[in-house]
């Protein structure tokens, strides 16, 4: 079994990587959507990045320059930002995001209904083949992740700190507003690339399932920021050679598997609330 991985890798090492690189990338970004309580929310960007790809798709029919993967990688971030920063800042609610996702949904097959590869390109955005994805791709998110990381080990108890509680980090001194538009960007910006390489599916899936695997395994918000990753990662690992082997979708392998995490994380934490054993607490720290 293994050899056989070993031999695959020549021909797919830059999808491959690519996975193993975005899984915990998107995590980490997650942690913030799970702990702000904005879980439908994080969906509901992804599904109107989706939408925004769509329409840039069918724009391209008349101005050939929406369709460069430039064009259509800033319309996503563009979608993505603005409604990250305004979740991230509490403005939006469960109605709105209910209405963007499914107005977003519904927008995305009536725009390429009639285009010319329409029902393909639909289903690119929304299924997750991960085949496109190449070594530049892989480099981009690396860049991101090690950004992130950096400044989470510099900043990480002031970010937290906006994200739980805005009130005490604006009695603390701290500039909020700033912190919630730098937060905004920076998961608009990784939604809205990791959807042109891997679509709405494995995005929305490494965004939340990751997280919310970590919420039941550790008691902070710092432990669930560093073993969110770590969950991602492993599922990516592990759906990646389970897709190889069996010849599966690698996208949808690594999202069951990380569905299954969870179910799994999930019942033991049960299981030991109900022995009387302590379960992890709200993250506070």
């Amino acid at each position: 079994m293994m050899n056989e991985w070993l031999d695959a890798w020549s021909l797919f090492a830059a999808t491959w990587m690519c996975a193993w690189i975005m899984a915990p990338l998107l995590a980490l970004v997650g942690v913030a959507v799970v702990a702000r309580g904005a879980i439908f929310q994080g969906v509901a960007t992804a599904q109107a990045s989706t939408a925004m790809v769509a329409a840039m798709i069918v724009l391209a029919q008349t101005v050939p320059w929406c369709g460069t993967s430039w064009a259509i990688a800033g319309a996503s971030m563009l979608v993505a930002i603005s409604a990250s920063v305004i979740a991230i800042s509490g403005r939006s609610s469960e109605a709105a995001n209910g209405w963007l996702f499914l107005a977003a949904g519904a927008a995305t097959p009536l725009l390429l209904w009639h285009s010319p590869h329409g029902l393909s390109e639909v289903q690119h955005l929304v299924t997750s083949s991960l085949m496109g994805a190449s070594w530049y791709d892989a480099m981009i998110f690396a860049g991101i992740f090690l950004g992130i990381v950096v400044v989470l080990r510099r900043y990480g108890s002031q970010v937290r700190l906006v994200l739980l509680d805005r009130e005490v980090a604006s009695d603390l001194g701290l500039r909020v507003s700033y912190w919630q538009i730098a937060i905004g960007v920076v998961l608009g910006t990784v939604i809205g690339l990791g959807l042109r390489v891997a679509g709405l599916l494995f995005v929305a899936g490494c965004l939340l399932l990751p997280a919310l695997a970590a919420t039941q395994m550790v008691r902070t918000t710092a432990a669930v920021t560093w073993c969110a990753p770590a969950i991602a990662l492993i599922a990516a690992f592990g759906g990646t050679l389970i897709a190889h082997v069996c010849d599966l979708p690698m996208g949808q392998a690594v999202i069951a598997l990380l569905a299954l995490l969870v179910a799994i994380i999930w019942l033991i934490a049960r299981g030991r609330s109900r022995n009387g054993v302590t379960k992890p607490g709200k993250h506070s720290g």
